[in-house]
């Protein structure tokens, strides 16, 4: 997987993003796989999410299956006869999220604002 330093590539250009709002995005494709009944066919979806620290207060948008895509489709094979199952996740979804820190925070615990949770693909994503 390749990563990109978005801050410098924008320092260069003469461009200052702010210190208080992160990006993120995250990509997923499974290829064709094979199975002892038959064969699960490729899928793949994107999510984005943008969070926002003003002060002690974090506002966060977070989209799921932006395309649209998020479909399955299991492809069985049997004596005499083969059977198509479509699966479809539900389609995009949107969620804003609000957060307050109270009391005193240093920059070290202060870092947990600049988290976006993606709500899958099993870890979560630091900035």
């Amino acid at each position: 997987m390749n990563s990109i330093d978005i801050e410098n590539f924008l320092d260069r250009k003469g461009i200052k993003p702010t210190s208080n709002l992160t990006f993120q995005a995250t990509g997923r494709y499974n290829s064709r796989r094979i199975t002892a009944q038959g064969t699960l066919e490729s899928d793949w979806d994107v999510e984005a999410g943008a969070r926002k620290n003003i002060g002690s207060w974090g506002i966060s948008l977070l989209c799921k299956d932006i395309f649209n895509s998020k479909e399955t489709n299991n492809v069985i094979y049997g004596n005499g006869y083969t059977r198509s199952i479509r699966k479809w996740s539900g389609g995009r979804t949107l969620r804003l999220s609000v957060t307050y820190t109270f009391g005193k925070s240093d920059s070290h615990e202060h870092n947990h604002h600049n988290h976006i949770d993606t709500g899958g693909y099993g870890e979560e994503h630091h900035h």
